[in-house]
C-alpha cells in the first residue's frame, strides 16, 4: 500500500473507488496496477496476471491485460470476481510471464538461479536489485545465493502456521487443490518423522560405538534369566 500512497500523493493516480476483494476493501483508480490472484476462464485471467486499470467505478473496474496483439480489456465486477489486489508488489512466482516497465527486486535467501532469472527479466526499461549485505554475507555472498540450484519451497516451511493456514493459502493462491495440498502436508510430515527416527537411530549407533571405544559399555554378553536358571539347575553345593 505504501507504493500506491506515494502515487496518490504525487497525483499519478487518484484516491479511487471502493472495491471489495476477498482480502478486504481496496480502492482502485485509472492507472492502478493490479494483480489477479485466481484463474477464471470466463474472464480469461490467470493467477499472477498483471493488469492496468483503464476504467474505475464503485465495485467495478476495467483492466487492460496482455501484451502487443494479445492486449485486451476485461471488466471485473466485485459481485462475480473478488480475487484481485494492487499489483505494485508481488511474489516472483506470480510474476512469471508478466512484463512491466520498471522492476524493483527485493532479494531473499530463498532465491536460486531459476527464480533470479525470472525476477530479473520482467522489465521493459529498467530493474533494480536490493538485498541485505549482512544476511547474504553469512551465506557466501549475493552471487553464490543467486546462482545456486533448486532452492525449493516445501510445505514444511509453513508447518508452524496455525492449522497450516499459510501453506493452504500459499497453495490456493496458486490455483492448487487444497485437499491435495493437505495430503501432501501429511505425507511430508510422515516422511520427515521417518527421517528423524532414522537420524536418531544412526546417532544412537554412533554413540554406542564411541561408548565401546571409551570403555563406557560392558561388552560381555549377559545371561538371560532362562539361561541362568538352566545352569543353576544342575549345580550342587
Amino acid at each position: 500500500m505504501m507504493a500506491r500512497d506515494r502515487l496518490v500523493a504525487r497525483g499519478i493516480v487518484g484516491e479511487g473507488h471502493a472495491f471489495r476483494t476477498d482480502d478486504g476493501l481496496r480502492k482502485f483508480d485509472v492507472g492502478d496496477q493490479i494483480v489477479f490472484l485466481k484463474n477464471h476462464s470466463a474472464l480469461g485471467v490467470k493467477n499472477g496476471m498483471i493488469g492496468k486499470v483503464v476504467e474505475a467505478a464503485p465495485g467495478r473496474i476495467v483492466a487492460a491485460i496482455g501484451e502487443g496483439d494479445q492486449r485486451r480489456h476485461v471488466t471485473v465486477d466485485q459481485q462475480l470476481y473478488r480475487d484481485v489486489d494492487h499489483g505494485y508488489a508481488t511474489t516472483i512466482h506470480k510474476a512469471q510471464g508478466a512484463t512491466v516497465d520498471r522492476v524493483k527486486v527485493l532479494a531473499s535467501l530463498s532465491l536460486d538461479r531459476h527464480l533470479t532469472y525470472v525476477a530479473m527479466t520482467r522489465h521493459r526499461e529498467d530493474m533494480a536489485l536490493y538485498y541485505g549485505r549482512r544476511s547474504f554475507g553469512f551465506h557466501g555472498g549475493l552471487g553464490k545465493v543467486l546462482s545456486r540450484r533448486n532452492a525449493k519451497e516445501t510445505t514444511l516451511d509453513y508447518e508452524r502456521g496455525t492449522l497450516y493456514r499459510q501453506a493452504l493459502r500459499f497453495a490456493e493462491n496458486r490455483g492448487l487443490n487444497v485437499v491435495r495440498v493437505a495430503r501432501t502436508l501429511l505425507r511430508d510430515r510422515v516422511d520427515w518423522t521417518i527421517r528423524q527416527k532414522q537420524k536418531l537411530a544412526d546417532l544412537a549407533q554412533r554413540l554406542r560405538g564411541v561408548g565401546e571405544r571409551l570403555g563406557l559399555l560392558d561388552l560381555r554378553q549377559t545371561q538371560s534369566p532362562k539361561e541362568a536358571a538352566a545352569m543353576g539347575a544342575g549345580a550342587t553345593l
